[in-house]
């Protein structure tokens, strides 16, 4: 029988993993750390690939900005919470790696902002995670993802994305899908594209956009099939 123990003190989530169960507080703690401006970083490659968690803790660590926030606006209070449960859970974080980071496409035709897709793997465990909007190309994805066509660009690159990860790590036992915003919303599009796939355990998705109705009916089956 699979067990997760969880602790809780003052928001803070102290979790324990038996017999390989991912808890849900891991998946959220991935998904805040890849807002981090470090990956966005043209030495992404060099300076966070193939170390752990714990190993890029310095990396984490990000001052506020001029309205206070630290990325993706969590307040202090928040990245406080996600640094100590990093801290507190060494041993847990020592075993997950970043194994591959792709910050290859820009969010805005000036440069910045760039669109951000990180693997981790976690014992026989692989973990793709998505960020959210990044700049005027995705916020013009977000909307043509509402009503005008059933497969946007950037779920298509999502799903090349997790299709090429997948191969390149394929002795992995299980699967893992995450993303938050526009994140969540490629999470859920790899859930219902390939849902069918036995690797596949779960796809996590933090208030990730739905689909309109014409992804709908054009993707009724799969949904159905895969809406597990």
């Amino acid at each position: 029988m699979n067990i997760e123990k969880r602790t809780e003190k003052r928001g803070f989530q102290k979790t324990i993993i038996e017999k390989n169960v991912i808890s849900i507080d891991i998946f959220l703690i991935l998904n805040c750390i890849i807002y981090v401006h470090n990956f966005e970083r043209d030495d992404v490659q060099e300076k966070l690939v193939g170390k752990n968690i714990f190993e890029i803790f310095d990396f984490i660590r990000n001052e506020k900005n001029s309205s206070g926030y630290y990325p993706a606006e969590i307040n202090e209070e928040e990245f406080s919470i996600i640094i100590n449960t990093i801290k507190k859970n060494k041993e847990l974080y020592e075993k997950i790696k970043i194994v591959d980071v792709d910050n290859s496409v820009y969010g805005n035709i000036s440069g910045s902002d760039r669109v951000v897709n990180v693997t981790f793997l976690y014992e026989d465990n692989l973990i793709i995670v998505y960020k959210g909007t990044a700049g005027d190309f995705e916020w013009k994805d977000n909307v043509e993802g509402t009503y005008n066509i059933s497969d946007t660009k950037q779920q298509r690159m999502a799903l090349s994305y997790f299709d090429e990860m997948v191969e390149k790590f394929k002795d992995v036992k299980k699967v893992y899908v995450s993303g938050h915003s526009k994140g969540g919303n490629k999470s859920q599009y790899i859930g219902v594209l390939r849902g069918n796939m036995s690797k596949l355990e779960r796809v996590y998705s933090f208030d990730g956009q739905g689909f309109n109705s014409i992804f709908l009916k054009k993707y009724n089956e799969e949904i159905e099939n895969n809406r597990h």
